[in-house]
């Protein structure tokens, strides 16, 4: 009968314990790292590489625009900076507004919509 059995098997216990919490923690570190270069690919106009395949060229505009902006505009602004006609942006607007990249907001005082991006 060997004297040390109940200590060698309460090390082992702690080391697979030890080797387990290591590998989760690897897992843990990859998921970030993952996260953190998922979250930086976003281009320097603003939009993700998904919102560059799927947008149109004036749609691709008005959202880089607005998240450059950092902020809300106006949406006559928004038609006066790119230089489209304004009826032709309220449909640019509505579409962008549809797929759920910006949200308009009545604004009374300015007789506009005040655009902001969303995401």
């Amino acid at each position: 009968m060997n004297p040390f059995h109940h200590i060698q098997s309460g090390m082992a216990d702690t080391s697979l314990w030890m080797l387990l919490a290591i590998g989760v923690g690897i897992i843990l570190l990859i998921f970030i790292l993952i996260m953190i270069i998922r979250r930086h690919d976003i281009r320097s106009n603003g939009l993700t590489p998904i919102e560059n395949k799927s947008l149109s060229g004036e749609q691709k505009e008005v959202l880089a625009m607005l998240r450059q902006q950092g902020g809300s505009m106006l949406q006559t602004d928004i038609a006066d900076n790119i230089g489209s006609d304004h009826g032709y942006m309220v449909n640019i607007l509505l579409d962008l507004e549809r797929s759920g990249k910006i949200i308009r907001d009545w604004n009374s005082e300015k007789g506009a919509f005040l655009v902001s991006a969303l995401g």
